[in-house]
């Protein structure tokens, strides 16, 4: 179920077309897929971000919780009732404090992998 992220959109297409039996059996798969995804999370969470968690402010911190949802800047900004300037500020001081170079697509990559990292 680690790959469930990849397979939701499927399973909610199938859903909308399934007989009784299969939409059964799929809703329960997606909220198994969905449970496992929030227990995978809250480990990986226990288990890295307290390391990486200790350089960063607690403003940051919510922050990185956020782009590890994959939130977009617009989302994060509506979250925390900020600017989505503001955001961009905290990002990249947060990249820098953790030393993440790259394009924009690169550095969101490396943060994500290093909050999953086992």
């Amino acid at each position: 179920m680690e790959n469930y992220e990849y397979l939701e959109e499927l399973l909610q297409r199938e859903i909308q077309t399934a007989d009784a039996a299969e939409h059964v059996f799929l809703t329960k798969v997606t909220e198994l897929g969905k449970n496992c995804q929030k227990r995978y999370g809250a480990l990986r969470k226990t288990h890295m971000f307290p390391k990486i968690a200790a350089e960063l402010t607690e403003q940051e911190q919510r922050i990185i919780e956020l782009l590890a949802e994959r939130l977009s800047n617009r989302e994060i900004a509506e979250k925390l009732f900020l600017s989505e300037g503001t955001i961009k500020q905290y990002i990249n001081r947060i990249y820098a404090k953790l030393q993440i170079s790259g394009d924009v697509r690169t550095k969101r990559r490396q943060l994500i992998e290093l909050l999953t990292a086992e």
